[in-house]
């Protein structure tokens, strides 16, 4: 099933600039002690490394900006700082990144907003999942290499789900929730 279509109707467009690859370069370079690009490109782990932190990157750069927030790349230097996770008025969110090449991975189940990230640069935020609705969206058989559970977005209906243009949106979504 083709998603994309629907991912375009429903979800909201972002621009990802390409100088953000240089500085999720630089970043986990720097989680890696690594000297340079090349050292990093000649290990298969640091590249697995770096292809999973641009993908977390990425989508909260999408997410922050999205929502008007100033993106601060200095926090994420900081290999051990939390991401994909939020707090809104008191309210925990989680961000679930996805491309074609990568399912949707569920690590917990939390109030979780996916976005999808095409390599074009350009991301795309969905709808905010409930913790109750999220049991009905993910296959019960775990990913055997990340032992975590995948969404099954072919099941979705999007029509189905809150979506939010603002951050201001999105806190009364969460408050408002039953």
């Amino acid at each position: 099933m083709n998603l994309l279509p629907q991912i375009q109707k429903h979800f909201s467009k972002v621009d990802t600039p390409r100088y953000l690859d240089l500085k999720i370069q630089e970043i986990a370079l720097n989680h890696l002690k690594l000297k340079d690009v090349g050292e990093l490109r000649d290990k298969f782990d640091a590249q697995l490394y770096l292809n999973n932190l641009s993908q977390e990157i990425r989508a909260e750069f999408a997410f922050e900006k999205f929502l008007g927030m100033e993106f601060d790349f200095e926090k994420r230097m900081n290999k051990n700082y939390k991401r994909l996770e939020y707090k809104l008025n008191n309210e925990r969110v989680l961000l679930i990144p996805f491309s074609s090449k990568r399912a949707p991975i569920l690590n917990e189940t939390e109030n979780s907003v996916i976005i999808y990230l095409k390599p074009e640069k350009f991301a795309y935020i969905g709808p905010l999942f409930y913790k109750k609705q999220i049991n009905k969206i993910v296959s019960f058989e775990m990913n055997p290499l990340e032992k975590n559970k995948i969404i099954m977005l072919d099941q979705i209906n999007f029509d189905d789900y809150e979506f939010f243009r603002s951050k201001q949106e999105l806190i009364n979504i969460l408050n408002n929730k039953s």
